[in-house]
């Protein structure tokens, strides 16, 4: 079923909120950039091996294989 609560507590306490609306208002405004995705990964990597984190979303394969 996954656990996407707690991938929402992670996100919350990991990721820095401004960061996040800016670069949303950027994409919405169509300037985002290849400098605004580096930010981004770097905010994703932060909340661990992508595996994981597709292992706490619903009907993921990655929560099969474990």
């Amino acid at each position: 079923m996954g656990d996407v609560l707690t991938l929402i507590d992670k996100a919350q306490e990991t990721m820095d909120a401004e960061k996040a609306a800016e670069s949303a208002k950027r994409m919405l405004e169509a300037k985002f950039t290849l400098e605004d995705f580096l930010v981004q990964m770097r905010e994703m990597k932060k909340l661990g091996p992508l595996q994981d984190l597709l292992a706490m979303l619903p009907g993921s394969q990655a929560a099969r294989t474990r």
